[in-house]
């Protein structure tokens, strides 16, 4: 019993001297993601010419020539942002499109606070040449209402023959951080998810006295009232 008596005050002395110091973050985690689409083409659209019979169209083929086109969108929900490229009803189309969209995360977890944030990055470059086509440019980003007020907005049409050349990024983040309160005044967090070399020094008075909670939650009530 007198030994489990002095080890108890060694703890106790020992955490008096640390104090209230801040931990180090006890939990963290990190992500990074990222994916990419790149596409070159040289395309040529063919006719087809159809006889139907023996009659007038057998010597007056129908010729069928609808174009050819393509359609390629991203769109990131976390930043919203959209990216989107489309070719239709084009003779021919040569060149190269890029597609990339990045993020990372991360989430810290310390005894006073929580910081949590992301990064995202979205990429679209076009070099491309269309011949007799019709082609869309469309670019949005803006907060999670993106399409009612958005603070980047790109919608162009070309219909024609046209070499169209685009290079465009747009990046995002985000960072939170929150503060947490505890039912101790000498500590901000939970008395038990602080690192042990920097637990601070209680008494059974802080944790059991009515009283001493009880001051504790008037001052809280004042400093949100001022």
């Amino acid at each position: 019993m007198p030994l489990m008596i002095i080890a108890l005050t060694l703890a106790l002395a020992s955490a008096a001297i640390a104090g209230c110091m801040d931990a180090v973050p006890k939990d963290s985690s990190f992500n990074n993601s990222s994916i990419r689409f790149e596409d070159q083409r040289n395309i040529t659209s063919a006719p087809v010419s159809l006889s139907v019979g023996s009659g007038y169209y057998s010597s007056h083929p129908i010729t069928y020539a609808s174009g050819i086109g393509s359609n390629t969108k991203m769109a990131d929900t976390s930043s919203a942002t959209y990216l989107g490229h489309e070719v239709d009803l084009a003779h021919s189309i040569s060149g190269a499109a890029e597609f990339m969209a990045s993020s990372s995360s991360y989430s810290q977890y310390g005894p006073e606070y929580s910081v949590s944030g992301s990064t995202a990055t979205a990429h679209m470059k076009i070099d491309e040449n269309v011949t007799d086509g019709r082609v869309h440019i469309g670019v949005l980003q803006g907060s999670s209402h993106a399409w009612k007020s958005p603070s980047v907005e790109v919608d162009e049409d070309y219909i024609g023959s046209y070499h169209i050349y685009k290079n465009i990024s747009l990046d995002s983040d985000n960072v939170q951080r929150n503060s947490s309160e505890s039912w101790l005044d000498c500590c901000k967090s939970s008395y038990f998810d602080i690192d042990r070399q920097y637990l601070p020094a209680i008494n059974a008075d802080k944790v059991f006295n009515y009283k001493s909670l009880q001051s504790i939650a008037g001052s809280q009530c004042r400093n949100k009232n001022s």
